[in-house]
């Protein structure tokens, strides 16, 4: 590894650590943890080396957020009607919780009092004035995207939409911008827009072990479309009612509308690659807040296992409902190409014909599509 990597890696170790609220000064980090990388004490997790002692607070941090933070949410948003603004997480002051609330002065401090009743496990809260509801926020999202088709034939071409709960904000990406556009969606929808330009990316991957034979199939680890040999990754496997059906679960994008599409794992350039299953067209479902495939497949193909730094390093044990996620909750992906984690920015994120997504700053590239989040 070259000198000029090895500083490169560094430096984003730093960056993660701050991210997660850790001690980040370089003399720490290089004395205390990568001087002891190949001790014990040295986990490698979340995409960067820390103390057990670290990682056991991160834990501890994660686990009652993810019990306590969606408490806040169900009492805010049935105690405080049109005027919540949303919460989010900032891990990197150690967990502090920010509660956004329309015209805050007025609120009862018995509200303010039990919110931090509720969160003094995990740490901090703090409040924000806001000038719109997480519902009216929301509720033009929702317009925009509707809107869509007409836009464009106006000429304004609306590529994504997200509501950004800590600005408070609407932001859209437009394709090619102009003032003249930007005005007429204001005038449209109101003054809480902001805008970008939305170009295309392309980033070049690289062959991992995860594109090597797997059966039965684990999380994050390559698929192909026999059809048009298009890359993906496996989520997890499900069954249907009765337990008699069994499928792979991937991305809906990685379906193309034929009637029938086989998969493979790995892919067809593997002398020994298997058929996994297909999947039917009514059984792929790329729009609203859908974007997920069921593959067909026989109970013996499927596990509950995901492929991380190396096989069945991790095991699915119990999901989320979506009301429970928040802005700040870690978030990792396991994909053919990427194993990162960060944290969710928004919870309300709209692209092409998706919406209500939600957002992370982690980094997944082609061929991640489907992976194990």
């Amino acid at each position: 590894m070259t000198k000029t990597r090895v500083k490169y890696l560094f430096y984003i170790w730093i960056l993660k650590r701050q991210k997660f609220g850790l001690n980040s000064k370089e003399s720490y980090v290089k004395e205390t943890v990568l001087s002891k990388i190949n001790s014990e004490n040295i986990v490698n997790e979340y995409g960067f080396y820390l103390t057990k002692n670290e990682h056991h607070q991160l834990q501890e941090r994660f686990k009652k957020q993810d019990e306590i933070v969606p408490e806040v949410k169900s009492y805010l948003k049935n105690n405080s009607a049109g005027s919540f603004a949303g919460v989010f997480v900032e891990q990197s002051e150690k967990g502090t919780l920010y509660v956004g609330l329309k015209k805050l002065s007025k609120k009862p401090k018995a509200l303010k009092d039990r919110i931090r009743t509720i969160y003094k496990e995990v740490g901090t809260v703090k409040f924000y004035d806001a000038n719109y509801s997480l519902e009216n926020l929301n509720k033009i999202h929702k317009n925009i995207f509707d809107d869509r088709v007409v836009l464009k034939k106006q000429g304004i071409n609306v590529l994504t939409i997200r509501t950004v709960t800590k600005e408070n904000i609407i932001e859209v990406g437009l394709e090619n911008p102009t003032k003249d556009k930007k005005g007429k969606l204001e005038d449209e929808y109101g003054d809480m827009l902001r805008f970008h330009q939305v170009d295309a990316e392309t980033i070049k991957s690289s062959d991992e072990a995860k594109n090597d034979v797997f059966d039965p199939v684990q999380g994050g680890v390559k698929i192909e479309n026999d059809e048009d040999d298009g890359d993906c990754s496996a989520g997890f496997s499900a069954y249907g009612d009765g337990g008699s059906d069994w499928y792979i679960v991937t991305a809906g994008h990685c379906y193309n509308s034929y009637d029938t599409e086989n998969f493979i794992q790995p892919g067809d350039e593997d002398p020994n690659a298997y058929y996994i299953g297909g999947i039917l067209n009514s059984n792929a479902i790329t729009s609203g807040n859908v974007d997920a495939a069921l593959i067909s497949t026989s109970e013996n193909h499927t596990s509950n296992y995901v492929y991380e730094d190396y096989s069945r390093e991790e095991s699915l044990t119990s999901y989320q409902r979506e009301s429970d996620d928040y802005i700040g909750q870690v978030a990792c992906v396991s994909g053919y190409h990427s194993d990162n984690c960060g944290t969710i920015t928004d919870t309300y994120y709209s692209k092409g014909n998706l919406y209500d997504l939600n957002l992370a700053d982690y980094q997944a590239i082609d061929g991640d599509s489907g992976g194990t989040p």
